[in-house]
Formats: C-alpha cells, structure tokens, sequence
C-alpha cells in the first residue's frame, strides 16, 4: 500500500511540473504538487502513528498553520523571496537530518558519504538561500567579485585542514561551517537582478539535499 501511495505521488508531481508550465493552469499545478507531497508525507508514517508522540504531532501542525499564515501575508512581490526563504529552510533540515545520522556509527561507509554530501548541498542551500532574500530586499550590498573567487580558490585547501590536523571530534561540525560560509559566499557576489535565478538554482539543490537524506533515512 505504501508502495502505491508513493507511486501517486510521485505521478501527481509530475504531472504538477507539467501543468506549471502555463499560467493558466500553474494554480491547478500547486493544488496537485500539495496534494502529492501530502501523499507523500503521510507514507512516510507507515501506517504506523502510535511511534510518535504528541510533541511531534503538535510541531506539524503548528508548522504547518505557521507556513499558510506566513504565505497569505506576504505580498505577490514577494514571492521570490517567500520562496528562498522556504528553500532555504528546507537544505537546512535536510543538512540536520544528515548531521544526526552521521552520528550514528554504525552506518557504513556508502551511507556516510552520501550524508556528508546531504549536509554540505543542505546547509550550503540554507546559508545561500539567506542572502538571496536579504538581497531581494535590499538590505545586503554586493560582495567584491574578487573576494568571492578567493574564497573558491582556497575552498579546497580549507577542507584538507582536518585532514592535516588530524581531527576527528568536530569534523562534521567543520564541514557545515565549511558550507554555510560557501553560501554566503557564492550568493552574495551575485547581483540583486539575478536572484530570481540563484533562487531557482537553490531550489534544486534543496531538492537534491532532501533526497540525499531520504536515501540515508530509508538505509537503516
């Protein structure tokens, strides 16, 4: 039954993609892609609601009317930023969701990588999405070009650091400090014109992140 649920889902989401692809119908396609990620939330408790307690039920539902009052304030002209903003959120719980398995021992090798791959797409996203919306708002000047381009020469020397260093106890705690400064960053050498597209490219990644920590969660 699970099986199905995800396969309607997955359908409805693409079919979703489909029907964005025209104003006249991009409402339907919001209607259809909330009803597939619904489907597709409520796989992900297996039949199984007597595992979670009450505080877990209370966040969701206290998320999720948080997110409809957010969404009906806001403006039409601010939904690009409405948008990073929730892209941003959603690489952060996937970069989370990776650091808290990665803490787990017992995960083999294969897994690790791809939590480590989560965490970084996930709280590079988070960081990057940040500066996107303060710069749609005007409340961020450009980063020197330069600076940027630094930062990105000397990236790989900065993550060979723990390695030299031999350290073991905060590596994971480095990396994600790694990332997040990657974000700033990489956005904030990006003019304010093109944010739409930053925001879309973070979009991706935060879709990426998302099924990184889906594969890690599914493997234990």
């Amino acid at each position: 039954m699970i099986e199905i649920i995800l396969l309607i889902s997955a359908v409805l989401f693409i079919f979703a993609l489909k029907l964005f692809g025209r104003p006249s119908t991009a409402h339907r396609a919001n209607f259809f892609a909330m009803l597939a990620m619904a489907l597709a939330v409520f796989s992900a408790f297996n039949f199984d609601f007597s595992k979670y307690d009450s505080a877990f039920y209370i966040t969701i539902v206290v998320s999720g009317l948080l997110g409809v009052l957010i969404s009906k304030r806001v403006q039409m002209t601010q939904m690009p930023e409405l948008v990073g903003l929730f892209n941003g959120f959603g690489g952060g719980a996937s970069g989370a969701i990776a650091y808290v398995e990665l803490s787990n021992t017992s995960l083999p090798i294969s897994d690790v990588l791809v939590a480590i791959f989560s965490m970084v797409i996930g709280m590079f996203t988070f960081s990057g999405s940040l500066i996107a919306v303060m710069k749609l708002r005007g409340k961020l000047n450009n980063f020197s070009t330069k600076l940027g381009n630094i930062f990105s020469l000397f990236l790989p020397i900065i993550l060979i650091i723990p390695a030299v260093l031999e350290m073991d106890t905060f590596l994971y705690e480095f990396i994600i400090l790694v990332a997040l400064i990657a974000g700033v960053i990489r956005v904030a050498v990006i003019g304010g014109a093109d944010m739409p597209v930053v925001i879309a490219f973070l979009n991706s990644l935060s879709g990426i992140a998302a099924m990184s920590a889906g594969f890690i969660v599914n493997s234990i």
